[in-house]
C-alpha cells in the first residue's frame, strides 16, 4: 500500500481546517506484517522541510492529525510500504534537493540490473548528493540532471513548463537506458515541488483532485471551530489538493484520467494535459 497526497494554496492559515475536512486521503491501514512509513514536505519561510518516520507500527496512519500544527501553502505527504529499499529515513519520501522536493508510487522495472546506468546520467555534484537505494531517489536525481542540463536548477528560474518537459525527458531517458514499463505506465503516482507550484503525474489506479475557493468554502471549512484562526480575505482563499493510489474517490472530489499530468499553482485553476503531449 503506498499513497501520495499534495496541496497548494495561498492561505496557510487554513492548512489544519483543511486537513482536517479533508483527512480521508491521508488516512491508511497498514496490512498486517507490513509497516508503513510515511513522510511530509513542506515549506516555511522559503525553506524546503521534512519530517520522514520510515517505520510506524500503528494499525492506521493518520497523517492529517501529524500535520495539524503546520501552516504553509504547499505540502507534500507519502506513506509507504516499501519495495526497492530498506527501512530508513533515507529512502523514505518525499525527497528533497534545495527547494525541489519530490514524492513517488510505483517501481522502476529492471532497476536493480540498471541502477548504474541511469546513475551515470546525473552530474557528479547531483550524484553525490543521492542518500538512499530507492528507484524513486534516483529518478528524481535524473530529472534534477535534465532541469541543471536545461539551465533552470541553480537560479530557482524554472517554470511550469520547465518541469513538465524534464518530467517528460526524465521518463524518455529511462526508456532509451534500456527500462521497459516507467513508473507511471505500471501504475505509479508522481509529485514534486519548487515551492512556486505543484507538478502530478498519474498513471493508472485513481487520482483525484478537489478545488476549495472563495469565502463560502472557508466558511465551511471553519463550521465546528469555535477558535477558528483569522483568515485575510477569504474571498481569494484558493487550495487545491491532489491525492493518487486512492481507495476511492472522495465525495466532491474530481477523477484524474490516467496518463495526465497536472500542474497546480496557489492562484490559478488547475491545469490537466495529456503526458505524451508536446
Amino acid at each position: 500500500m503506498a499513497r501520495v497526497f499534495g496541496f497548494i494554496g495561498n492561505q496557510p492559515a487554513l492548512t489544519g481546517p483543511l486537513l482536517k475536512t479533508h483527512a480521508g486521503p491521508l488516512r491508511v491501514r497498514a496490512t498486517r506484517g507490513s509497516p508503513l512509513g510515511w513522510g511530509l514536505g513542506f515549506y516555511h519561510a522559503g525553506e524546503a522541510l521534512l519530517r520522514r518516520r520510515p517505520v510506524d507500527d500503528r494499525e492506521i496512519i493518520d497523517l492529517a492529525s501529524v500535520s495539524e500544527q503546520i501552516r504553509t501553502e504547499i505540502l507534500l505527504a507519502h506513506i509507504r510500504t516499501p519495495t526497492i529499499g530498506r527501512l530508513r529515513t533515507e529512502n523514505t519520501h518525499p525527497f528533497r534537493y534545495r527547494e525541489w522536493m519530490f514524492a513517488q508510487t510505483g517501481t522502476i522495472a529492471g532497476f536493480s540490473e540498471r541502477r548504474a546506468r541511469i546513475m551515470a546520467s546525473h552530474p557528479e555534484f547531483l550524484r553525490r548528493n543521492i542518500r538512499g537505494d530507492t528507484d524513486s531517489e534516483v529518478f528524481f536525481f535524473l530529472f534534477l540532471s535534465l532541469l541543471h542540463e536545461a539551465g533552470h536548477l541553480s537560479d530557482n528560474s524554472a517554470s511550469p513548463g520547465d518541469a513538465r518537459t524534464a518530467l517528460r525527458k526524465t521518463f524518455q531517458l529511462i526508456d532509451e537506458l534500456g527500462i521497459d514499463g516507467p513508473p507511471q505506465s505500471a501504475g505509479g503516482d508522481l509529485m514534486l515541488s519548487n515551492g512556486d507550484f505543484l507538478i502530478a503525474a498519474h498513471g493508472d489506479g485513481l487520482m483525484g483532485m478537489h478545488e476549495v475557493t472563495g469565502e463560502h468554502a472557508v466558511s465551511e471549512l471553519f463550521a465546528h471551530d469555535a477558535d477558528a484562526p483569522r483568515v485575510s480575505d477569504p474571498a481569494s482563499a484558493r487550495f487545491t489538493l491532489i491525492a493518487g493510489a486512492l481507495d476511492e474517490l472522495p465525495n466532491g472530489w474530481t477523477r484524474v484520467d490516467p496518463g495526465c499530468i497536472v500542474t497546480l499553482t496557489r492562484n490559478g485553476a488547475p491545469g490537466v494535459e495529456a503526458f505524451s503531449s508536446s
